[in-house]
């Protein structure tokens, strides 16, 4: 997706054409931007996700730790 970006966007800043090409490589470089920022939220997301289950579950284990003393 990123060299997709990067190739739209060097496409819409210094190809020479007309409006319409210019309006075709401008779609596809805010298309891929949106596509790409998507991911990344996506996978902090994730990450994120799977930082507060392993808290829980180390929580769990204390309060098992607790009740076991």
């Amino acid at each position: 997706v990123t060299v997709l970006m990067f190739w739209c966007g060097y496409q819409f800043f210094f190809v020479e054409g007309n409006m319409m090409h210019k309006l075709h490589w401008g779609v596809g470089l805010l298309l891929s931007t949106m596509v790409q920022i998507a991911m990344k939220m996506w996978s902090f997301m994730e990450m994120n996700r799977q930082s507060v289950i392993r808290e829980l579950k180390r929580i769990e284990l204390a309060m098992e730790r607790l009740e076991k003393e």
